[in-house]
Formats: structure tokens, sequence, C-alpha cells
């Protein structure tokens, strides 16, 4: 039992310390890896970009962030973590603004993908961004001047939000969902079951904007009959905002 116990420890210590070894080669790899354009004629064009973030609605900029510019292939997730190509590489100014040019070969955009990359904000939630093991990317899949000219990262300010779900109701419901979303958010779930709604409260915490609508729907189904109930909260920071929902 102790040997076992040992071989179990020494795998863990060793994926951890392989995690941390790949996740350190990752971050050096990107930062010496520089992109050179295999140009032809009409191949190449210059981005004359820049990338811009702030926090709505107040417009804060938010100053001093790490901005990467990337080109990953996107056939092979492995390649792509291995092996990207650093295009330009900054800093936000004080007015958030990270202005950068580079030449590109618009035909490379057949196997690889742009990442505009920033680094996860701890205080502060994003919306219609990719995110992903503690960074915060704008993924280009083809050439768009338009879009590649401004590049905004939109954030708010969070703060928790514990959703309290109460079973308190005897009908015979099948089916119970909740969603929340804010401004122009995707519907996030928060919490869903099927088949037996005997009584179990559950809480859920998420993490939500400061001073800004949260609208909150839940469904039920009883039979082949469908009920939708909406509502809406206003979460306020530094103190303790529930919302209670009883089906």
């Amino acid at each position: 039992m102790k040997t076992k116990f040992l071989k179990l420890t020494l795998i863990v210590m060793f994926i951890t310390a392989s995690s941390c070894s790949c996740r350190k080669w990752i971050d050096d790899h990107i930062n010496s890896k520089k992109y050179s354009p295999n140009c032809k004629t009409g191949d190449c064009v210059e981005l004359n970009s820049k990338v811009s973030l702030f926090v709505k609605p107040t417009g804060e900029a938010l100053s001093n962030v790490s901005v990467e510019v990337l080109f990953h292939n996107r056939s092979n997730w492995v390649v792509a973590l291995s092996a990207p190509h650093r295009v330009a590489s900054g800093k936000t100014d004080k007015n958030g603004e990270y202005k950068f040019k580079a030449k590109i070969d618009i035909t490379d955009f057949k196997d690889y993908s742009l990442f505009v990359r920033i680094p996860e904000q701890k205080d502060y939630l994003i919306v219609n961004s990719t995110v992903n093991a503690g960074s915060i990317s704008k993924i280009f899949n083809s050439y768009n001047e338009d879009a590649l000219k401004n590049i905004n990262f939109e954030f708010y300010k969070k703060t928790n939000l514990s959703i309290n779900i109460n079973r308190t109701q005897m009908d015979d419901c099948k089916y119970f969902t909740v969603y929340y979303s804010f401004e122009n958010s995707p519907a996030h779930s928060i919490y869903q079951k099927t088949g037996d709604q005997s009584a179990i409260d559950v809480i859920k915490q998420i993490d939500v904007p400061v001073d800004l609508y949260v609208k909150i729907w839940w469904q039920k189904n009883i039979g082949d009959e469908r009920y939708i109930y909406r509502d809406s909260i206003v979460c306020k920071p530094n103190i303790i905002n529930e919302f209670n929902i009883y089906y």
C-alpha cells in the first residue's frame, strides 16, 4: 500500500513539475519566435493597428498591460502552442492604447490565425473574447483591414452575485434551468436539472458587472408546458449581492 502511494505521489509530482516547466517553456518560446513574412508580389500588407483596453461604461483606460500579437498554426493545437510567431509586443500607454505597425503575409491566414493577446485581468469581466489559461485573446482567422485597425478589449468592473435556487413548489416539474446575461454578453447557463426535482436548495456564485442590470431568467417544464420567468438585479461592489429563485 505504501509502495503504491509513493508511486502515485511521484507521478503527481512529475506531472505537476512537467506542467510548470512546459508552461514556462511555452512562454519563453513565444517571446523568442519572431515572425518573418515570406512576401511575394501582392501577398504582403502592412498592419497599422491600435489595441485599446478600457472599462465600460466609464471609459477608464487600462494602462501598462502587456499585449502580444501572434500567428498560431490552427491546424494542430500542439503546434500552435509550441511554435507561435510573434508579430509585435508591447504595453498599453496611459490612454490604454498599444499601437503597432507590422508587415504580414496575408497568405499565412490559410493555415494560421492571428491572436491579439493580453493577460487576464483579475478585477474585471470581459465578453466577446476568448479566455484561456490566464490570457484573453481576439482571434482573426482571415485578413480584415477594418477589424484589425482598431481592436478593442472592453472590460467591466466585477463583483460577486449569489444565486439562491430554492425548490418550494409541489408541481411535477421535470426540467429546470437558469441563465443570466448583461448588456451584449451571450447567455450563460448557471444551473440545469433534469428529472426528479425533489427539494434540493442550490447556491451558485457568479461574477457579474458592477452597477449594470444583470438579466436572470429561469425555465421550468411541467408535462408539455414550458414556463419562463424573467427578472434583473443591479449589483454593487464590496457587499453581499443575492438573488432568490423559488420554483
